[in-house]
């Protein structure tokens, strides 16, 4: 069994809010792991198809499976590795989101997880000024060139049929009409409409208590590896490490970017973006324009 359907991002663009509510649809299966990184990860796709199936075994009759990992919209060979693996008839959604808001957002995200210590232009600024950093790292600094949709998007429109492509603007969609939004995304993937509980909010913003248990329990190191060694189950194990962090969890709502400064972003990098944006998808994108502000905050 192979999925049916991809969410291939932006990522913070709403992709975990329409995963659990997908999830609670009966026609459809997603693994227990939200992000594969098949797609993107080339140490993961060189373990080939039936590695990837694997995940997908407890899909039961009837139903369609999915995968979500936004990080596929903006790696480069997704879009072939995708068709090769998938075929031209696989569908794909793409969630998109004023491009600085989601830039801060996963600069907020990284900082949590304790990848990065600086400020939001700092961070802008390291993205540029480090060209040789190893590509698993460069995933983790992409603030600003994550945000290139339109230049993304093309890409697959090389490959694959517009028609086979769902796209979700999260300030409108999911904001203001996330109701009609699933129900059209239902349709979009040939599942009967369900009554879904679409008022889910997920990733919401936070400040972690303490960075150091933040970094253990998001890096690599000898207490990951020996969990996985004791505890066998991936639904455990992921049960057990949210847990953990909603107990590193402090409600703080983080910083707001200046008014200038979301302007002077959006200008100096995305204004000639979404107006091509604007031509690919067919629609009128002034929510960003009018918005220019971090609203979500993470």
């Amino acid at each position: 069994m192979l999925p049916e359907f991809l969410l291939v991002g932006a990522p913070k663009a709403g992709s975990t809010t329409i995963h659990d509510v997908l999830d609670q649809h009966d026609g459809i299966y997603l693994p227990v792991s939200k992000e594969l990184h098949f797609f993107d990860d080339d140490s993961a796709y060189a373990k080939g198809r039936e590695w990837y199936e694997l995940h997908f075994s407890e899909t039961r009759p009837g139903q369609i499976a999915g995968e979500v990992t936004p990080a596929y919209m903006s790696y480069q060979t997704t879009p072939q590795r995708v068709h090769e693996t998938l075929g031209s008839d696989v569908k794909l959604i793409f969630t998109l989101r004023e491009p600085v808001a989601r830039a801060y957002s996963e600069f907020l995200h990284n900082r949590r997880r304790g990848f990065f210590e600086g400020n939001f232009e700092d961070a802008i600024r390291w993205e540029f000024e480090s060209p040789d950093l190893p590509p698993w790292d460069r995933r983790k600094f992409s603030f600003i060139s994550r945000g290139y949709y339109a230049h993304q998007i093309s890409r697959f429109l090389k490959v694959f049929p517009r028609e086979n492509m769902f796209f979700v603007i999260l300030e409108e969609d999911l904001r203001e009409k996330s109701r009609q939004t699933f129900l059209a995304l239902q349709d979009f993937l040939g599942v009967d409409p369900q009554e879904l509980d679409v008022r889910r909010r997920s990733n919401r913003a936070y400040e972690p208590r303490s960075m150091l248990a933040q970094r253990i329990l998001h890096g690599e190191n000898k207490l990951q590896r020996w969990a996985r060694a004791i505890v066998k189950s991936g639904r455990l194990r992921q049960q057990i490490r949210r847990r953990l962090l909603g107990f590193n969890t402090a409600r703080r709502r983080p910083p707001e970017l200046s008014q200038e400064l979301i302007s002077r972003i959006q200008q100096r990098f995305f204004t000639a973006e979404i107006v091509e944006l604007e031509k690919i998808l067919r629609r009128d994108l002034s929510v960003w324009r009018e918005t220019r502000e971090a609203r979500d905050r993470g």
